[in-house]
């Protein structure tokens, strides 16, 4: 399959954008196997390609392209420790985040990989229906019990509790789902005037649902609403 037509499979089948499929391309390309390290060991061609299409061409801890730094497919468990190159123990880390790794450290920064999924969570269920919006690390869902019409939760998909506990690949999806609802909102209703834009964190600080997401509260001339207020109690 020559780069033409590797290109069009990208944006066609696997759903992505021209940039995030030229830049696969480019990374598995002989031309650019200096912009590309493979750790310990030697990984396949196909497997090269698997690994970072999953992770978009990006470092999966601090997102950095490979026009940003060095990217590496890195073992998650080391080689000498007995880890295999298999899709399941690789991840794209670049040349800052994988050497600031110890020889021991098998930390997996993939995604979903320690906590994707908790179906006591209402958020990890909640049904496809109510989904607005969505990419590959967040969605989006109107809040039950809003502050303001329109008041909107954009939610990781990955299960867990704090802001604080995402990764740069998350922040990166929140944010542009963040863009997308400010515009969509801007257009429908001509009142909206601003918004808050709030995240609690830990039960002291009003959290309620222990599953990350961030609130997207449209603001009208006149109105008052309080923080953490509701229609109804939860």
């Amino acid at each position: 399959m020559n780069k033409s037509d590797l290109m069009k499979m990208l944006v066609t089948k696997e759903n992505l954008s021209e940039a995030q499929a030229a830049r696969i391309v480019d990374l598995i390309s002989d031309e650019s196997r200096d912009t590309l390290k493979t750790g310990e060991g030697d990984v396949p061609d196909s497997l090269r390609y698997k690994v970072l299409k999953a992770a978009k061409g990006r470092c999966m801890l601090c997102g950095a392209t490979s026009h940003e730094r060095l990217l590496n497919i890195c073992h998650i468990k080391p080689v000498s420790r007995g880890g295999e190159t298999i899709y399941e123990n690789l991840q794209v880390l670049c040349d800052r985040c994988s050497t600031s790794r110890s020889d021991e450290d098998d930390s997996d920064f993939r995604p979903g990989a320690d906590e994707g999924f908790d179906s006591d969570c209402i958020f990890c269920a909640a049904s496809k229906e109510k989904i607005l919006i969505e990419n590959d690390y967040a969605f989006a869902i109107p809040d039950k019990y809003p502050i303001t019409e329109g008041h909107t939760l954009i939610i990781p998909k990955r299960h867990f509790a704090s802001y604080f506990d995402s990764i740069q690949v998350e922040h990166d999806a929140i944010y542009g789902l963040l863009k997308i609802l400010e515009r969509q909102l801007l257009e429908n209703d001509p009142l909206i005037r601003g918004f808050d834009i709030g995240v609690n964190v830990g039960e002291v600080a009003g959290q309620k649902v222990f599953h990350c997401h961030i609130h997207l509260i449209p603001r009208r001339k006149g109105d008052s609403p309080g923080w953490g207020e509701r229609s109804k109690s939860k």
